[in-house]
């Protein structure tokens, strides 16, 4: 069945996602990098939401290529509202009782909602390595609120400047090539998947 503009409803989703995520930038006024921008958008096609990433870079920032899923609650005002009473440097509020009720439900509606899409995300990963054989898997790593961060398994752990401290940046470049090539390799799953599943509504 085609859209008004002679279009899927799934090619008609892809485009209103494509040109949302055209329109994001970061803190800094940076656009989602390139080589993560495709992951995102059948990771959201999915349904699921997608609030940080980076595609790995040899000589900044990360070197592997990651996306964070989850609620963060970031669009909820209401929440951000009541966020501004804290100061998270001392400890001290100004919430009052109901405030601090209120808060607090709604930091557990949304691990119980991101508990939900991380059952679903984990269940897509076994599929996907059902189907290969890796050696540079992706998994899971827990973020707040109950939220996720997809990565190869084997990318190194710590802040940047202390991974390039350690690792030779010959095998950082060797090893970005593999786990790039590994998330485009399950973005290409994703894609497939959204394609021959049940019509978008």
């Amino acid at each position: 069945m085609e859209g008004p503009q002679g279009k899927n409803p799934k090619q008609q989703l892809l485009d209103t996602i494509s040109k949302k995520i055209e329109q994001i930038t970061d803190g800094l006024g940076m656009e989602i990098d390139p080589g993560i921008r495709e992951t995102i958008i059948y990771l959201q096609a999915h349904g699921f939401k997608t609030y940080a990433s980076c595609e790995g870079h040899e000589d900044w920032g990360l070197p592997y290529p990651w996306v964070d899923i989850g609620e963060m609650l970031d669009e909820d005002t209401r929440y951000q509202e009541l966020e501004r009473k804290i100061n998270f440097e001392t400890g001290e509020n100004t919430l009052n009782a109901a405030e601090k009720k209120e808060l607090r439900q709604k930091e557990l509606d949304a691990e119980k909602e991101n508990r939900k899409e991380t059952g679903r995300l984990k269940e897509l990963l076994v599929k996907f390595y059902k189907q290969r054989k890796s050696d540079v898997r992706l998994g899971m790593e827990a973020k707040g609120l109950s939220s996720v961060r997809i990565l190869p398994q084997r990318a190194p752990r710590g802040k940047p400047d202390d991974i390039r401290k350690k690792i030779p940046p010959e095998k950082i470049s060797r090893d970005l090539k593999l786990f790039q090539a590994e998330m485009t390799q399950f973005t290409e799953f994703l894609k497939q998947e959204f394609f021959t599943s049940s019509p978008a509504h």
